[in-house]
This record gives structure tokens, sequence and C-alpha cells, in this order.
């Protein structure tokens, strides 16, 4: 088959038909596979742009870290040959997503983030786009690792002009309310959210994901034993999980949910977890599974005085049994021992035990 044999259009055509997630995604590796054979290089960046649409919204993000690097090799290849790259900016964007990951892998290492953050920063210095996103994406990695560099990497932020390289500006806001509640600077936090609670500033995403955010934060409180923060929590759970079921934004907070029943609301807490367990199992995301087993380790926790549950769950239940009774110790054994070696993983390789300390905050309290 030479070039002109294949169906370039069909190609596209059948990522378009295909659901979304591991055939999409098949279909664009196959693609991709074809465009690097007859060196077509707009096919060798599409379809390897859109399988990384694909593992972003719908199954995978660990993926953009094998992907991406193919996609910028290509780009710099094409440049050196051809001096220009009509695609720069759209490759450009899309390292963005690369780094708002790398925070949630322990797989990538601080010395590879660091890697990346320089190049992306060459890159946005060589095409004259503003460093604004390079120090956000900083202060968002450092949030739970070293304050100081938070707090320098935020003032280098908000020194920088925006321009066609920023996130809307209400994902930029919801950026900045995470950044006040990490450092405790909770009546900031509201100033800036006010105009996200108010519809003001909305995007596809937002407000809702900072719905999410706060309600990790409520969670804490409250394990912390600050009820003063418990009708703010109902709310804001509330409105995370109606984000989720009408709208499919949020979902990054589904154990954050999880968490708010099992410590306030217990008997919406195990019917939620039936219907979300496989949440957890179909997931790559370290970090949400994280804060899904953690959720799942408090709310067994409070079934420790029975030693088995009765439950109908489907066959694909990793404890499936026919009696559908189910032992709440072995329940709690197995999200513990996910949730502790997360943690330990993800405390390595920031080198603090931050995650270490937050499983033991919201599974004893």
């Amino acid at each position: 088959m030479s070039f002109n044999e294949v169906d370039w259009d069909d190609l596209y055509n059948q990522i378009d038909a295909a659901p979304n997630g591991k055939a999409s995604m098949e279909i664009c590796r196959k693609a991709w596979e074809l465009a690097d054979k007859y060196h077509y290089y707009d096919g060798q960046i599409d379809y390897r742009l859109q399988y990384m649409s694909q593992s972003v919204y719908y199954d995978d993000i660990l993926e953009i870290f094998v992907v991406y690097p193919q996609i910028i090799k290509l780009h710099d290849e094409h440049i050196k040959e051809h001096g220009y790259d009509e695609n720069t900016r759209d490759i450009l964007w899309l390292y963005k997503w690369l780094l708002e990951n790398a925070q949630a892998f322990y797989q990538i290492s601080l010395e590879q983030f660091e890697l990346f953050c320089e190049d992306f920063k060459k890159r946005c210095i060589q095409h004259n786009y503003s460093l604004r996103a390079y120090y956000q994406f900083r202060f968002l990695f450092y949030q739970n690792i070293d304050k100081d560099k938070v707090k320098e990497y935020y003032e280098e932020f908000s020194k920088c002009n925006r321009d066609d390289m920023s996130d809307c500006h209400a994902c930029e806001r919801s950026k900045e309310v995470e950044f006040f509640l990490t450092i405790g600077e909770k009546d900031k936090a509201d100033s800036r959210f006010l105009p996200l609670s108010m519809k003001k500033l909305t995007c596809a995403d937002e407000p809702e994901n900072t719905y999410g955010i706060y309600l990790r934060y409520y969670n804490q409180e409250l394990a912390k034993g600050n009820v003063e923060y418990m009708d703010a929590a109902k709310k804001i759970c509330e409105k995370v999980r109606h984000a989720i079921v009408h709208k499919g934004t949020a979902t990054t907070y589904t154990g954050d949910i999880l968490m708010y029943y099992a410590i306030a609301e217990q008997g919406k807490a195990l019917d939620y977890y039936k219907k979300n367990w496989n949440f957890f199992e179909k997931n790559r995301n370290p970090m949400l599974k994280f804060w899904f087993a953690t959720a799942a380790v408090h709310l067994f926790n409070h079934l420790k005085d029975k030693k088995s549950y009765k439950m109908s769950m489907p066959t694909t239940f990793p404890f499936y049994n026919e009696e559908n009774v189910y032992d709440v110790g072995q329940l709690k054994t197995y999200y513990l021992d996910y949730a502790q070696d997360i943690a330990v993983k993800m405390d390595k390789r920031n080198g603090t035990n931050y995650y270490e300390k937050i499983l033991e905050l919201m599974t004893v309290c």
C-alpha cells in the first residue's frame, strides 16, 4: 500500500465514530503508525494529539507522558527542516496538560518535572509567550511539598501578563483559590471564589472543579474536629455530586464525596460506595485512587463493630461471592494497603511525609 492508497480521511472518521477511550485510542495509535511509516507529518502529529485528548478526558492520563515527548521530537525535527510549524501553538498548549498532571503521578520524579518545566519555559520564551502558565504549574506542583516555593512561584505568576498561553479566567481563578487554601488563607480564597460561586466567571469545568477543591479542604477540617464547616461541606458536597452526575465534571473528587459521607452522613456512605467502587478499580491515576481508598478505609472503620456486611454487589466486584456477605476487615485492609502504598510512593517522590499524615488524619477521625 502506498501513501496515496491510504484513506486518511476515513481514519479520522473512524476515530470520530469510535467510543471514547480505549477504542478511539487504539485507532489513533494504528493511524499514527501508518503516518510514521510514510513520514506524513500532519498525521503523525494530529493522530497523537487526538490520542492525548482521549487519554486525558476518557481513559489513562499516564499515557501523555509517553506520547507527548514523541510529539515534541517530531515537532522539533520538522522545525529544523522547514523552519516553521503551524502546529506550534497547539503543541505547546498541550505541554500544559503534561505539567498539570505530573503532580498526581509518583512515576514522574521531581527531576523529570523540573526538566519538563525548564523545557516548557524555554519554548515559551522562544515563541514570545508569557511565563504565567510556567509559574502556575510550578506553584500547583509544589503545593504539598514546599510552601515557600509555592508562595514564590505564585508571586511570579501574579506578575506575569495573561496571553494566549494562559488558562481561561475561570480556570485561573480556581487555581488561585486552591493556592490560598493551601497556604491557610481561607478569607482570601473565599474572596477569590466569589465570582465563581456567583457564576460571573464560568467555563466548561468551573465553578464545579472549585467546589471539589473546597470539599477536600472541608473534609480535612472536619477530620481535625472543626465542625463549624459541617453545613458548608454538606452544601458543597451536593454541588460536586450534581456536577458529576449531570455535567460529567469534577469526577476527580468522587473519593472526596465518599469521604464527606463517611464522616458526616454515614447513612449515604455505603450506598455511594456501592455505586462508585468501580471508579477506584478502573482508575490508574494514583491521586484519584488514593483519595477514594482513604475514604473507603474511613467508611469501613465505622463498620468495625460488624465482622461482615451484607450488600448486593456485581460479579465484577473484587471480593464477589454468591452470598453477598463481605468481610468488613478484609475490605478495610484492601483499601488501606492501596492508600498506604500510594502515600509512601508519593512522599518518597516529594521528599515529604504529607500523604502519610493525610492518610492518618482522614482514617482515624
